[in-house]
């Protein structure tokens, strides 16, 4: 073999080692760029649990420091499948101002901020005794919005009289 064919397949075979070389370093670079992605999403993954985790912890304090104020908020709102207590609430206030009650309950679907009831009520009895009730029911413990109003006096009736029609949105859990 001469010379100048020895020089040819020496540089044939240095050039094709390069060519291996760098197509190993380059895979090797772009497996290396990759790792070092997943790894940093991988952190960027733990410090966002390590923020959920800190925020449920300073929630749970909270919550046990203001336990009773958060029972107590949610006091405010009634049960929308069975709000007897706000039905008790109704009739007991009524029976102890001897007004006349009749209501009807409906719930409403629909996009709002906040779930709630209608109560349309009904109301008889002498006036001082209506606006009563209409003054337990607005400082009442319940979220209660009126929606409407209708008072109008019942001219039949040798005592005066008054009948209140309205309707109220009471908030419900």
């Amino acid at each position: 073999m001469s010379y100048k064919t020895k020089f040819s397949i020496l540089i044939i075979v240095f050039l094709l080692l390069d060519f291996g070389l760098i197509f190993f370093a380059r895979n090797l670079f772009f497996e290396i760029k990759k790792i070092s992605s997943e790894i940093n999403k991988k952190k960027e993954e733990i410090i966002l649990l390590e923020k959920k985790a800190q925020a449920f912890e300073e929630f749970s304090e909270i919550l046990k420091t203001k336990g009773k104020e958060i029972e107590k908020i949610e006091s405010f709102f009634i049960d929308p499948t069975m709000p007897i207590d706000f039905i008790n609430f109704l009739e007991k206030n009524a029976k102890e101002l001897n007004l006349a009650l009749k209501f009807s309950i409906s719930q409403t679907k629909g996009k709002n901020l906040w779930p709630f009831l209608t109560f349309q009520i009904n109301l008889a009895g002498h006036p001082s005794n209506v606006l009563k009730f209409l003054d337990k029911l607005y400082f009442s413990n319940y979220l209660i919005e009126i929606q409407n109003l209708d008072i109008s006096k019942v001219e039949k009736e040798e005592i005066p009289k008054v009948e209140a029609n309205f309707s109220i949105k009471v908030y419900s859990k």
